[in-house]
């Protein structure tokens, strides 16, 4: 069994650098997506990560097209690699607790910069892979 607190490293690391330059680079997310689809045929989930990442990323670029650049394409890679991580399965808790770290997120730099701020929105994707991975049975 994978420790699932290992599975938010790559999510942790895109966050960091998403709070510095409001970028979540593809050389930290492609490679990461990579292994886990690896990791999960060599495991005999492929498919419900196949599919889990293409539910998380389709999420995504609807949330990027309603969003007019307010999320980016490094969000949606991130999600995707939080719906491969979780699969099929766990895609609505990611979702979900994205959605709701991102509201709160979005209220706090709200009132704290006003109108113009901008969310760093790996941030909230990661609390909702964490949420996700912390849930699953």
């Amino acid at each position: 069994m994978t420790a699932w607190w290992l599975l938010l490293i790559p999510a942790v690391l895109g966050t960091c650098v998403d709070l510095r330059v409001r970028r979540i680079p593809n050389a930290i997310v492609i490679p990461s997506i990579v292994a886990v689809l690896l990791l999960s045929w060599l495991q005999g989930g492929g498919w419900t990560a196949v599919a889990g990442m293409f539910v998380a990323a389709a999420a995504g670029v609807v949330a990027r097209v309603a969003a007019s650049g307010g999320f980016g394409a490094g969000d949606v890679k991130l999600l995707a690699y939080g719906g491969a991580v979780v699969g099929l399965a766990g895609v609505g808790s990611l979702l979900l607790g994205t959605a709701i770290s991102g509201g709160a997120l979005g209220i706090a730099y709200l009132m704290r910069a006003g109108r113009g701020a901008t969310v760093p929105y790996g941030v909230a994707i990661t609390l909702g892979l964490g949420l996700a991975l912390a849930t699953a049975s």
